[in-house]
């Protein structure tokens, strides 16, 4: 099963051992400058495997968005192959590999490839281990249990120096931007892109419970067709709307059983 869009967007599937639900809106600041949602998603699962990236095209890329869901596509495309073992050298070579079809794409536009810049959360499940890799902004939780849910994992992606100044697959250095974080009795995950990434967490960096339980409850208890609006009702609220103005993607895979 596989779902993949540039925002805005609703998207759903269920699988034999995994369910997606993903939405994307456009930011009030967009929207006021008629400029494109520039979040792209992407995700598939195979099995007891699910590989899922939310990109966030840099908003001062003439071509981020486009960046955005080709690198997307390209790395979902990659490590959900049963044949690749996931690693971080694998994931590394995926990563290597969007950032060679950003060139081409690039040159194709007779442009520059930071054009299409764009930063990588992603998340590369087998069953109930993994791994988060994460570049520039954003965040991505796993989650064990349900009702209420323990965090297991966080990863707020590249750290900087410099406050709004963020980390990008066309960086020449982009390799030592990766950040890994290794998953283990993983019952779901989200990945969000950096509009709604700080509604998620507190002041010091912790997941905030009041933000994540309810969305877990809900998308667990309720289908797609239900869940995936929802998310974006969640997230075109006016304080989201009024506090970001960015685009805000969340991407929520929640695994069924061990079949």
């Amino acid at each position: 099963m596989y779902v993949a869009s540039l925002g805005p967007a609703n998207e759903h599937f269920d699988a034999e051992q995994w369910r997606v639900r993903v939405s994307s809106v456009l930011g009030a600041s967009h929207e006021r400058r008629g400029a494109p949602c520039q979040d792209a998603y992407c995700a598939r699962a195979n099995g007891r495997r699910c590989v899922a990236v939310v990109a966030d095209g840099a908003g001062s890329a003439p071509h981020g968005g486009d960046g955005a869901a080709l690198a997307a596509r390209s790395i979902v495309d990659t490590l959900a192959d049963l044949h690749v073992t996931l690693s971080s050298c694998t994931i590394l070579d995926a990563l290597a590999n969007a950032r060679a079809a950003l060139q081409v794409q690039s040159n194709a536009a007779a442009d520059k490839l930071r054009s299409f810049a764009t930063t990588i959360v992603g998340v590369a499940l087998q069953g109930t281990r993994g791994v988060f890799f994460h570049l520039g902004d954003g965040l991505a939780m796993g989650f064990c249990g349900s009702a209420p849910s323990r965090v297991q994992a966080l990863s707020r992606g590249t750290a900087s120096e410099f406050a709004n100044v963020s980390s990008f697959l066309t960086d020449p250095d982009w390799r030592e931007s990766v950040v890994f974080t290794p998953l283990w009795s993983v019952d779901a995950v989200m990945l969000m892109s950096d509009g709604i990434a700080p509604f998620a967490i507190d002041t010091k960096g912790s997941p905030k419970p009041a933000f994540h339980d309810p969305i877990l409850s809900f998308l667990a208890a309720h289908a797609g067709e239900v869940g995936a609006p929802a998310l974006a009702e969640l997230m075109s609220k006016d304080v989201v709307r009024r506090t970001s103005g960015d685009d805000c993607t969340l991407l929520w895979a929640g695994r069924l059983s061990e079949r």
